[in-house]
């Protein structure tokens, strides 16, 4: 190697995914405080400030129920300082109805408004709204003296678990709804963010790159050669295909454009000391099979 030139290998070993339990730190978040909830009720401590058990005075409906309020309140007040503006999230509900009423929901929420709900790929009404709109139904719920039960998630306010107008739910009335795979669109752009500007600064434009493909297909490794910021060369090992990035600016479009989507799950891990994005994998619908995909880089050398 020419005396003055930077040769850097990074090699990652990982072993192939499973579907990601967990998106972002938000989920992860909601996903331990739901557990401690749980903990915590089955232990009978009540320093817990989700409730999921019926409100009204004495169990009796037409009274609104002030700790039910109040409970509402402070979830709202959580849900406003931790809860983004960008989001998704997964609706289902338990009824007498039809599969599309019923769910898995996917919902999409800019800005307190559901700009996009799902089912099965396909646009629908039947979503609940934003989290902003449940949080108005239980309210309604409470000031119509109807017993409620919800489960709040204690760290963001999220409500996990939503039956209004308990009596009525055995004849399939009222209302019982959970929400789930809350994804933080604002979050993962943050991210992405930050990695795009530690590759700039990096000023890291020539390298050999190896990846992985990650998808229900045979094994596929493509290696590339990247000088001065240009795809010179691409060997594939394995199966052949036209899915392929040219270098790093693509892996990070890549990701962008799974955000943009509002993908069902988004998992990407960034090199903390380049930048690049290290393993990238993409579900854009759940009850879609097949479609995942990513990338999972194998080795990388700057030249």
């Amino acid at each position: 190697m020419p005396s003055g030139r930077r040769r850097t290998v990074i090699s990652h070993l990982h072993d192939r995914p499973r579907r990601p339990e967990a998106r972002t730190a938000l989920a992860v978040a909601v996903t331990a405080a739901l557990s401690l909830m749980v903990l915590l009720t089955a232990c009978g401590d009540d320093t817990t400030t989700a409730t999921d058990t019926p409100s009204g005075t004495d169990g009796t409906d037409g009274v609104v129920d002030p700790d039910a309020l109040e409970a509402l309140s402070a979830a709202r007040a959580r849900w406003s300082q931790a809860g983004p503006a960008d989001y998704g999230f997964t609706a289902t509900r338990s009824c007498e109805c039809t599969d599309e009423a019923a769910g898995p929901l996917r919902v999409h929420v800019v800005d307190t408004v559901a700009i996009s709900t799902t089912y099965v790929g396909t646009p629908t009404n039947a979503g609940p709204g934003s989290v902003e709109d449940v949080f108005d139904d239980i309210e309604a719920s409470i000031e119509r003296g109807e017993q409620v039960g919800v489960a709040y998630d204690v760290a963001s306010g999220f409500p996990a678990r939503v039956r209004l107008d308990l009596e009525s739910i055995p004849a399939d009335g009222g209302l019982d709804l959970t929400l789930r795979d809350l994804v933080s669109y604002d979050e993962l752009r943050a991210e992405l963010a930050d990695a795009r500007a530690v590759w700039a600064a990096g000023a890291t434009r020539s390298y050999d790159l190896t990846y992985r493909m990650l998808c229900f297909c045979p094994e596929i490794v493509v290696s590339l050669e990247v000088r001065d910021g240009t795809l010179v060369d691409r060997t594939i090992e394995g199966a052949p295909t036209t899915d392929l990035i040219d270098g790093v600016e693509d892996l990070f479009s890549q990701v962008e454009a799974a955000i943009n989507s509002a993908a069902f799950a988004i998992e990407v891990t960034y090199e903390p000391a380049y930048g690049y994005p290290a393993r990238l994998y993409v579900d854009p619908e759940e009850q879609l099979l097949d479609e995942e995909h990513g990338v999972e880089i194998v080795s990388f050398e700057l030249r």
